[in-house]
């Protein structure tokens, strides 16, 4: 007969404790009357397009070149966001080469899916005094190659 109090201590412990502590996805689960259970427990996933993702690692980049003291303009262009257009005053062709070759640029780039590449030199106001290098992904050479057959 002991054992009953505990077990009625114990109910009411793990009943209070749902109360007050949320689930591990930061919400409580609320179970309605007319739904059935199963419909409720499917967890909400909330997905960013390619588009999006390419367009805030593009934004990244931007900020992430700004905060190291480049005066880079970097944006996702295209229809479908798939070109990089990074341009900054300093461009110059070592800097491109060093670009296309570092492992950010030659593997985290396309895996967000971004198929060209555009590099130069631009500084508004300037016009006549740009020097532009332009480049696709090659999937079978796994690298940047020059290319001039694209509009981005």
């Amino acid at each position: 007969m002991i054992r009953k109090p505990y077990l009625l201590l114990i109910l009411v412990v793990v009943v209070l404790a749902g109360c007050f502590f949320d689930s591990p996805q930061g919400k409580k689960i609320v179970v309605k009357k007319d739904e059935p259970v199963s419909a409720q427990a499917r967890p909400v996933v909330v997905t960013k397009s390619p588009k999006e993702i390419r367009l805030e690692y593009a934004e990244g980049m931007q900020k992430s070149l700004l905060s190291d003291g480049v005066d880079a303009q970097v944006h996702a262009s295209g229809k479908e966001l798939d070109t990089l257009w990074i341009s900054f005053p300093s461009m110059d062709r070592p800097t491109v080469y060093q670009l296309i070759t570092s492992d950010g640029i030659t593997k985290q780039v396309p895996q967000m899916g971004f198929k060209n590449l555009r590099l130069d030199n631009h500084i508004d106001g300037l016009e006549g005094y740009t020097s532009s290098w332009k480049f696709k992904w090659s999937e079978a050479a796994g690298m940047w190659v020059p290319s001039s057959d694209w509009v981005g």
